[in-house]
């Protein structure tokens, strides 16, 4: 038994000296990449930017779709809480929009945790490769939504509908 207690000590020993070895390789490999990681950081925000502007000219491009000239502009509130406070009224689909933010707010909180995660425990080439292989997928895919709809927008604004 005493032989027992004794490893298990020397494990947690081990254990923590692997993870303070481990943070001063990640702050060392941090260093050398400063410009890469610094590079990363901003394609992360530029990524998010491009998801809130894919979303706000779709909200755009519907509501001027929708809108006729002769007519009342109504609009609606989707956070219930605001349209009791506010006396606006509510959206009848309100639930099921707020929904759809909640989801995508819930979307960028994931990536965000992810991305600070990896990107505080990096500490090999392989890892780096990998989280640059992500983002690059993101920048991609989330960039490609954004100009498509830019491009319808500014498209409609410059030739009209």
């Amino acid at each position: 038994m005493n032989r027992y207690l004794n490893l298990l000590h020397k494990k947690a020993e081990l254990n923590d000296e692997i993870k303070i070895e481990k943070k001063r390789m990640h702050k060392r490999f941090v260093e050398i990449n400063k410009r890469l990681f610094i590079t990363l950081d901003i394609l992360v925000m530029v990524i998010i930017l491009f998801n809130m502007g894919a979303a706000f000219m779709t909200k755009a491009m519907v509501v001027k779709k929708t809108f006729d000239a002769g007519k009342e502009l109504k609009v609606y509130e989707i956070n219930s809480v605001v349209a009791e406070q506010g006396n606006y009224e509510p959206h009848p689909k309100a639930e099921e929009y707020f929904k759809v933010i909640l989801v995508n707010l819930f979307r960028w909180s994931i990536m965000l945790f992810a991305y600070i995660y990896f990107r505080r425990t990096i500490y090999t080439e392989e890892s780096l490769i990998i989280l640059i292989g992500i983002i690059a997928f993101y920048f991609f895919a989330w960039g490609v939504d954004f100009f498509n709809d830019a491009g319808y927008f500014v498209g409609n604004l410059i030739y009209g509908t």
